[in-house]
């Protein structure tokens, strides 16, 4: 039997933390309980990862509503990630531009989930901070 080394490859020292918003999806949920779950993650990645930067982006709205509030709860819970991550050492809150008030259509046909377009420009952004479509 011949001895293998493995190589491990190194833990990232940047994690890009894009999330849902299923969790508001039950009319029970809030965004409060919500912001307490996902900083609760994020620290816990920062530590057990050791990251020099974790980046959470922002929650974005859907163009279908489940209920009339939906999108107000996604907003109250971007106040509270964007305040939240002020206090946590290697985190940043980051704002999807020209995702939040869209000139086009950034959704597939459920309304919920972003388009290829959407996508790719979340890519490009992702890459070159100052990138404009």
């Amino acid at each position: 039997m011949t001895n293998k080394t493995f190589m491990i490859p190194p833990p990232p020292n940047v994690v890009i933390l894009d999330i849902g918003s299923n969790d508001l999806y039950d009319e029970q949920s809030d965004p409060d309980t919500v912001a307490l779950s996902v900083i609760a993650l994020v620290e816990i990645l920062i530590k057990d990862l050791k990251l020099q930067c974790l980046v959470l982006c922002q929650v974005l709205p859907r163009k279908k509503q489940p209920f009339t509030e939906y999108n107000e709860r996604v907003w109250q819970l971007n106040g509270l990630l964007k305040e939240a991550v002020k206090g946590i050492h290697g985190a940043k809150f980051w704002i999807h531009r020209g995702l939040c008030n869209p000139s086009q259509n950034i959704f597939t046909w459920d309304g919920i989930h972003l388009n290829a377009k959407a996508i790719t420009h979340c890519i490009k952004v992702t890459e070159d901070p100052f990138y404009s479509p």
